[in-house]
């Protein structure tokens, strides 16, 4: 059972940003079961006169054995760049960080047992 925790500072609680968020940590958890924990931490940014409405978004996952913390904004050429391509990058950016996580740790379990296999009592 994965906890999730969505907030939203200096902005209003988006309803439809809420729903994809609800999805792709739903998807994220498909992929890997072993996250505890979920925060997102959604924050629109001061509205410029030129460029728009910029986003932040942190997420932190927690996992038995660690805590990943992995954040996306908006771009700085791209300020009116839409909320969803950004949720889409910073989602994106945590399944790479969580795969790699993965690899390492059946490199070390793959490692370990294969000591333990040229051991001779």
């Amino acid at each position: 059972m994965t906890i999730l925790e969505v907030s939203f500072r200096e902005m209003e609680g988006d309803k439809s940003a809420e729903r994809t968020i609800r999805e792709k940590v739903r998807k994220l958890v498909e992929a890997f079961p072993r996250i505890r924990i979920c925060r997102i931490t959604l924050e629109g940014r001061q509205r410029r006169q030129r460029s728009g409405k910029r986003y932040r978004i942190r997420i932190v996952m927690a996992l038995p054995e660690r805590e990943f913390v992995v954040a996306g904004e908006s771009k700085g050429s791209e300020a009116c760049e839409p909320l969803t391509r950004v949720l889409a990058d910073t989602f994106s950016r945590a399944r790479r960080v969580l795969r790699e996580h993965t690899k390492r740790l059946r490199e070390e379990i793959e490692m370990a047992s294969d000591r333990r296999a040229t051991r001779w009592p």
